[in-house]
């Protein structure tokens, strides 16, 4: 029920938002000093590909379900 709620707002409510987190954020990252670091968080700490089904979480319990055609 949330999530169609939220994507059922007016477009304006959704992007003032979007700002206002995106201001939020800005501030924690300049508060926490890691504005403009991804060269340094792809040097120290490389990507690694991790390849993990649903059964890997959920064991036994998520073999069963059909999720075919489910959009999230």
């Amino acid at each position: 029920p949330f999530k169609a709620r939220f994507w059922g707002l007016p477009e304006e409510l959704k992007a003032t938002i979007r700002e206002r987190l995106e201001a939020k954020f800005g501030f924690l990252f300049e508060q926490l000093e890691v504005v403009d670091t991804l060269d340094l968080a792809v040097r120290y700490a490389p990507r690694i590909e991790m390849h993990r089904s649903l059964a890997d979480y959920l064991g036994g319990e998520a073999a069963g379900e059909d999720v075919e055609g489910l959009a999230d």
